[in-house]
């Protein structure tokens, strides 16, 4: 079980690529980024 936790330098094990998990950790971060974005965009746009 030692092969799933990651180094003392925060650095990947090189055996582990990006799971399903990682992805969607990512992806979610993503739209909220994005949605974040346009909510400030149309806020500007609209002078509110």
């Amino acid at each position: 079980m030692s092969y799933f936790w990651r180094s003392a330098t925060g650095r990947p094990d090189l055996g582990h690529g990006m799971g399903d998990h990682d992805a969607g950790y990512i992806g979610g971060w993503a739209i909220s980024g994005l949605m974040a974005l346009a909510t400030i965009l149309l806020l500007w746009l609209f002078q509110i």
